[in-house]
């Protein structure tokens, strides 16, 4: 992936990532739900589901690029405060997903919603290369003006 412009390379590892999560998700009995109740809609939920991680692949592509680093620690931290997030955006929309549990909020789903986007982001961190460092190059003599001794705008 090291040739790839890094939108691309940080939508992949987000599709990676995602498809991991799912897995996971699916392990625990929450995406089954979804399968076996209204199989054709399955497809498109996983589609979904992976372009949405490529999506948000791209934001932490980006995230990383400003802080100049990457990595499982800075990823795990990006992927706690996009869990936080989450749980927040689901406790004020209720859709069903693993934050509830018997029909209402429960603090083991908030906890379990974390801890995926947890898992996410540590797997964007180890997947996505940053930029490399673009090395500065020194001012020449012909873009100083003269008396200023600064670079000309």
């Amino acid at each position: 992936m090291s040739r790839q412009h890094p939108r691309l390379r940080s939508f992949a590892a987000g599709v990676i990532a995602a498809a991991v999560m799912a897995l996971v998700v699916w392990k625990e009995g929450h995406f089954a739900a979804l399968v076996l109740d209204d199989l054709p809609r399955w497809n498109l939920a996983v589609l979904a589901h992976l372009a949405l991680g490529g999506g948000f692949g791209v934001v932490y592509g980006y995230a990383f690029d400003a802080v100049h680093r990457a990595g499982w620690r800075v990823g795990m931290v990006f992927g706690a405060l996009h869990g936080a997030v989450a749980v927040v955006v689901l406790s004020v929309s209720p859709s069903g997903h693993a934050l509830y549990q018997v029909g209402q909020p429960s603090w083991a789903g908030a906890a379990f919603i974390v801890g995926i986007h947890v898992l996410f982001g540590l797997l964007m961190g180890v997947l996505y290369e940053p930029r490399a460092a673009v090395p500065e190059r020194e001012t020449t003599r012909a873009e100083i003006e003269v008396g200023t001794q600064s670079p000309a705008s």
